[in-house]
């Protein structure tokens, strides 16, 4: 049984190693291009940033209270956590819709994206 929470506690502090590692990165790189960043990509960074802050938020509360095989703060951060998660999880799933959707319009309904034109179901108008 202790091998299996160890093997737990670890997985997870590897997720959230990598995560915060990932979504910093692109917080960084998107930073540095500040002045470049298309509307569209927007939507990548604000993907990240729910990404980070919940990774900062609610995870480490998670690995703790696996320590001690129950929520440290009882009740209450029991609905902390998945109130947070719920919004979080909420908004994340609403980018990734609204990527999808401006990706869809590019991509079938001859939406202008910088100077190249994308007409109707294919990419005919990239290669000029």
């Amino acid at each position: 049984m202790q091998e299996a929470s160890t093997a737990g506690v670890t997985l997870s502090l590897l997720t959230v190693t990598l995560s915060l590692l990932g979504n910093g990165l692109v917080l960084l790189v998107s930073y540095r291009r500040r002045k470049r960043t298309a509307g569209s990509e927007l939507l990548c960074v604000n993907l990240a940033v729910v990404d980070f802050l919940c990774c900062v938020c609610f995870y480490p509360l998670s690995i703790m209270s696996s320590f001690s095989h129950s929520w440290l703060g009882q009740g209450l951060t029991c609905v902390y956590y998945g109130l947070g998660c719920f919004i979080f999880g909420l908004c994340g799933m609403f980018t990734v819709a609204a990527i999808s959707v401006v990706h869809y319009m590019k991509t079938c309904h001859r939406l202008v994206y910088g100077e190249d034109e994308v007409v109707g179901g294919g990419a005919r108008g990239l290669s000029r």
